[in-house]
């Protein structure tokens, strides 16, 4: 599975669960659909969405 697979992944359980949803959760979560991710690409994938979100607010 790429990269991007991966990422889509992330952020569909972030948005699921939450964002304040600890990395090793998320990891959890997608391991049980097949979907071996790391708890440091959970890191750098949320800080992205967050990120997102704040450009997005200032931008308003």
């Amino acid at each position: 599975m790429g990269t991007t697979s991966k990422k889509r992944g992330i952020r569909n359980a972030l948005f699921r669960l939450g964002l304040h949803t600890t990395p090793k959760a998320v990891a959890h979560v997608l391991r049980e659909q097949g979907i071996q991710v790391g708890e440091e690409l959970v890191r750098q994938v949320r800080i992205e969405v967050l990120k997102e979100a704040a450009g997005a607010r200032a931008a308003r």
